[in-house]
């Protein structure tokens, strides 16, 4: 696999910080002392708001106050939300119009200025002018304002926007920039600018941003993902992929982007692209680099190394990205360390008491399945013990209007102050799904682990911890995302769901039954202190070996990856402390990978095994 792909799928938040231009600014704006003279504000006809002066260090007086750019010094705001309150009926629509700019001496301009904004159906825009009435215009929307999912904020706020002006602005005498922003009716939060300045665009400004992995071989359109943390079987065919910004003034060909991907140092993959074509003000161009197979060098943690090497390159600090994922035996997502905080799924009955479903998704790829023994989940320290929690587990319908579809759940239970993370650390509560037979598989698909609140009396609380989204994952609405939902049994999470609102991820872990030794199933249960196949590979029988903890009566099942039960055996009665084994025959059985499933009186642990003739 090897492509490039320009202005990557439309509706996906691209999340990243521009390359800034290194020339001095021919102009520039501070917003220090008031709005600037011969600035303007104003608004359309029968339409809310308008554009005000903040001194420093005053946030916005918005229902929810997203901060402010700078502590020291003034800044511009459109303060939607306020407005909309004020006058709830209209719309909220306003703009800040500059003083004239002489470029008549520039060949070409490049605006850059600092934002803190954070998105609720709202709209932003630079409309640039060489009219004072703005009679002809050209419009230049601000990425990534539009393209955020509702109620999110642009990524590591305040943020620096880059706008190639140059087909609007270059070689006037006067040139007129205007800040719209469109909102809707009742406000859309607000947008906040700083540290204005216009300069020339140098010949050379090419940066690489927003590198990740990339799993491409899942089976439906779709479900495309970007990986973290997986577990091995699932990250079967990965490639490094990377995007480019130009930002100078010319369009560049001929270099090369390098992908090397190392292993506790050791390079393991190198792969280079080289770049046909960059165009002026190419923004997320997307470039794929071959496959890497982490199923060839293990487990474990690695990182990749992107470099871009460019003649001439006026960008000298971002040439070079980096990514860290890990691969695992049992599981699917871990937090990042990062921005720890909890989001409430029970508020008691003093804060008007509501429920709610919290989960994050992750992708199973083509062929891939996976019988899942349990999910971990971290709750804040704000959570009342003795409050019933369970992790509901859904896949997307591969029809669209059907949603997600329910699935497997966990055992409900009861927290104990010993589940429940401090203030510092997290401290992950497993609990085991809830089985009727045999052992619930995923396979190739999208799916969602939900936690919600079960039985939670009036006067509990119950909160997920949440961290920032893993630095490996290239997209929002990927690998990680999360979403939220009312708790009102329709189960309305996800796709469609108007409950929306967080960006980050939730502490919650699937673990697979993998690897016994690495699952350490003992730890879980306590009934089985060791049960671990061999030979494995098998080509001829499998052995199943066991030691019991108390006792009790056991049965072991057989599955293929589908789930379908290939044998079953009874060993019966056993005492705590007996061993015991049991033996299945694999002559017959086309190479691939089993689990195998042991039953000690409703606690069961299973385990996997490959046959291989």
């Amino acid at each position: 696999m090897r492509r490039s792909i320009f202005l990557f799928v439309a509706g996906l938040a691209i999340l990243y910080a521009n390359a800034k231009v290194t020339a001095a600014p021919f102009y520039t704006e501070t917003f220090n002392s008031g709005l600037p003279l011969n600035w303007s504000v104003g608004s359309g006809p029968g339409l809310n708001g308008t554009w005000k002066w903040y001194a420093m260090g005053q946030q916005s007086t918005s229902l929810n106050a997203i901060g402010v750019i700078n502590t020291s010094t003034g800044f511009m705001i459109y303060d939607s939300d306020s407005i909309g309150t004020a006058n709830p009926g209209k719309a909220t629509e306003g703009w800040l119009k500059s003083a004239v700019i002489d470029c008549s001496t520039h060949g070409s301009v490049a605006l850059t200025f600092d934002e803190y904004f954070r998105r609720y159906s709202d709209s932003c825009f630079v409309d640039v002018s060489t009219s004072p009435g703005f009679g002809n215009y050209t419009r230049y929307p601000v990425s990534p304002n539009n393209t955020l999912n509702g109620n999110d904020f642009v990524p590591g706020n305040p943020y620096n926007v880059f706008l190639n002006i140059t087909s609007a602005a270059a070689n006037h005498s006067a040139v007129y920039l205007r800040f719209y922003y469109y909102g809707p009716v009742g406000g859309g939060y607000s947008w906040q600018i700083d540290n204005l300045a216009l300069t020339e665009l140098p010949p050379v400004n090419v940066s690489v941003h927003n590198s990740f992995m990339f799993n491409d071989s899942v089976g439906a359109p779709g479900f495309h993902s970007t990986i973290g943390n997986v577990p091995l079987k699932f990250a079967d065919s990965v490639a490094p992929m990377t995007m480019l910004d130009n930002n100078g003034a010319n369009a560049q060909a001929g270099f090369m982007i390098t992908a090397k991907i190392f292993k506790d140092n050791a390079l393991v993959y190198a792969d280079t692209v080289t770049v046909d074509t960059l165009p002026v003000s190419a923004n997320d161009s997307l470039y794929a680099f071959s496959y890497f197979h982490p199923s060839a060098t293990g487990t474990g943690s690695y990182f990749a190394a992107f470099n871009l090497s460019l003649p001439g390159n006026d960008n000298t600090a971002q040439v070079n990205d980096t990514v860290r994922f890990s691969v695992g035996d049992t599981l699917w997502s871990q937090h990042t360390d990062s921005g720890i905080h909890p989001f409430v799924i029970h508020k008691p009955a003093s804060q008007g008491e509501a429920s709610y479903y919290l989960g994050t998704r992750f992708d199973v790829p083509k062929g891939g399945s996976d019988t899942l023994s349990g999910i971990s989940v971290a709750f804040g320290s704000e959570t009342t013990p003795g409050t019933g929690v369970r992790v509901q587990v859904y896949r997307l319908s591969d029809t669209i209007q059907q949603g997600w579809i329910k699935k497997y759940k966990t055992w409900a239970v009861n927290l104990s102050a010993s589940d429940i993370s401090g203030i510092d650390s997290p401290v992950y509560k497993f609990i085991s799904m809830q089985l009727d037979s045999v052992y619930p598989i995923v396979t190739e698909g999208t799916w969602a682990a939900v936690v919600t609140p079960t039985g939670a009396v009036p006067a509990s609380v119950a909160t997920v911890l949440t961290s920032n989204a893993n630095p490996a994952t290239g997209f929002s609405g990927y690998f990680g995302e999360t979403d939220v939902s009312a708790n009102d049994d329709n189960y309305n999470f996800g796709v469609l769901n108007p409950y929306t609102g967080i960006s980050s991820i939730p502490l919650i872990r699937l673990h697979f039954s993998t690897n016994t030794q690495v699952l350490g199933l003992a730890k879980i249960t306590g009934n089985i202190s060791t049960a671990e196949a061999y030979p494995n590979p098998a080509n001829d029988i499998i052995h199943v070996p066991l030691t019991l903890n108390k006792e009790a009566t056991v049965n072991i099942t057989v599955m293929n990856a589908i789930g379908q039960v290939i044998a079953t055996q009874r060993l019966g009665r056993l005492t705590i402390g007996q061993h015991a084994m049991a033996a299945f025959p694999v002559t017959g059985l086309p190479d691939g990978t089993y689990f195998y499933s042991i039953d000690t009186e409703g606690e069961i642990n299973t385990g996997r095994f490959t046959v291989k003739h």
